[in-house]
């Protein structure tokens, strides 16, 4: 039985959301085509679905995710997480307000932050590493612009109809109010933790955020599927009593310490049988010393940067033309790129930063992503050997697709929005990043974590 569902608005953000709930050994399956609605994954508590869209009109977005919830609803899943972009890119307001429409008796609880990331909110306002996300480079977005830092008012900008609340840090409310949408501020880590016991006390079914307060959701699984008393006496719990607070706060450091020790394992070690995973799919990287090929077709200014950083370091860049677009359509590549990739070691494929006029990036999840994704497949026919890294989600789920891999398993964090996942069928092994996240050094570092595992 699926016990919570995560619906993702892109590829990427299915990945680094779900990689959070693995890492504290539930089995997560993503499916890439959620569109027929067989959702049928035996062994895997929790589903993520991907549809796509971002880049949708807001009443197509609406649409699609509502349609997402009624299914939902008819298999009684208990919970349910909308996940959204930590820059508050995309539909997010029209989506929650499907989420909403779907389930009006109930209330909703909506955490914007990921403190690991540099993602806060504070007043009801984000920020990206202390900047009001529109004034970052998310406010610069050349496919989806976020042009409103104070959280409520974005999400009305952005198709939200419902009442919003902004709930300040330290200042939880005592009840909610049924159809209410609560905006809470967070900070740090001790701001996601307070609000996952508040969701606890309330009985909150509907959550959304990006994957930094998915981390907390296997607190609710848990409890959801402990037995009647169990659950009888979590509530009790949640009653103020300084002896239980205290037992309760050296348990979570225990679990922290845990967590932590077993994020070090996994960053040396694929997941092995203690992960359990329902198909019994072992997934291997190739030999450690290979090459890596990187292939990006995210144009945030970010992803810019890296790049820069990662050939100052030794990584060839080769831009991606509208000329290899063509020969990819036409499944025509000359053999001189091919001769040209076998001759080089670490290699960056990418775009040239494109301004946002340019007539290329009109549509940039159907014609641009499609060709982008048949490159992709024709390079990685000739260079099956070579370790993967595929950057923003639109070029990784244009990939997938060309490559008919009907559903992805998300093995480890390398660091935060860098995922290690594996792909079904065929067992091909890749990194995935979103165009938005990691460090400035990100592919050097994930090539010395391959070198070193």
């Amino acid at each position: 039985m699926i016990e919570l569902l995560i619906v993702a608005d892109d590829i990427t953000g299915a990945l680094d959301t779900g990689v959070q709930l693995v890492k504290q050994h539930i089995p997560v399956r993503i499916l890439t085509d959620p569109s027929d609605g067989c959702w049928d994954t035996p062994g895997y508590p929790v589903l993520v679905l991907a549809p796509e869209t971002r880049h949708l009109s807001p009443a197509d977005a609406y649409r699609l995710v509502s349609g997402i919830f009624q299914h939902a609803r008819t298999l009684a899943i208990p919970f349910l997480y909308k996940k959204t972009d930590s820059a508050l890119r995309g539909n997010i307001g029209a989506e929650l307000q499907a989420m909403a429409d779907v389930y009006p008796e109930e209330s909703l609880c909506f955490v914007p932050a990921f403190p690991a990331a540099g993602r806060s909110t504070k007043s009801g306002v984000h920020y990206i590493d202390g900047t009001p996300v529109a004034s970052s480079a998310f406010g610069q977005d050349p496919f989806s612009p976020v042009e409103e830092s104070y959280v409520p008012s974005w999400l009305a900008r952005r198709g939200l109809r419902q009442r919003c609340l902004s709930v300040e840090c330290g200042q939880l409310p005592s009840v909610m109010e049924k159809g209410d949408i609560l905006v809470f501020d967070a900070e740090i880590e001790e701001d996601l933790d307070q609000i996952t016991g508040f969701v606890e006390q309330n009985s909150v079914r509907l959550l959304a955020g990006c994957a930094g307060f998915a981390a907390y959701l296997p607190r609710l699984i848990r409890r959801y599927g402990a037995p009647p008393e169990a659950r009888r006496d979590l509530q009790h719990d949640m009653q103020r009593d300084p002896q239980r607070d205290l037992q309760r706060d050296l348990q979570r450091e225990l679990q922290h310490d845990l967590q932590r020790d077993l994020q070090r394992e996994l960053q040396h070690d694929l997941p092995d049988e203690r992960h359990s995973l329902p198909d019994r799919q072992r997934f291997s990287l190739s030999a450690k010393d290979k090459p890596m090929i990187v292939f990006s077709g995210s144009l945030n200014r970010i992803t810019g940067d890296q790049i820069r950083a990662a050939v100052a370091k030794g990584f060839t860049a080769i831009p991606i033309t509208d000329s290899m677009l063509f020969q990819a359509d036409s499944e025509n590549l000359p053999d001189s790129l091919f001769a040209d990739i076998r001759s080089k070691a670490d290699l960056i494929f990418s775009p040239s930063q494109a301004k946002p006029s340019d007539p290329a990036l009109a549509q940039p999840s159907s014609a641009y992503a499609s060709g982008l994704g048949l490159l992709a497949k024709q390079i990685y026919e000739c260079c099956r050997d070579r370790h993967w890294m595929i950057v923003g989600g639109d070029t990784l789920m244009a990939f997938l697709r060309a490559m008919r891999m009907e559903s992805l398993i998300p093995l480890c964090e390398i660091e935060s929005g860098v995922v290690l996942a594996g792909s079904l069928p065929g067992g091909f092994v890749f990194i995935a990043k979103s165009g938005g996240l990691g460090a400035i050094d990100v592919f050097a570092d994930a090539k010395a974590w391959i070198t070193a595992r």
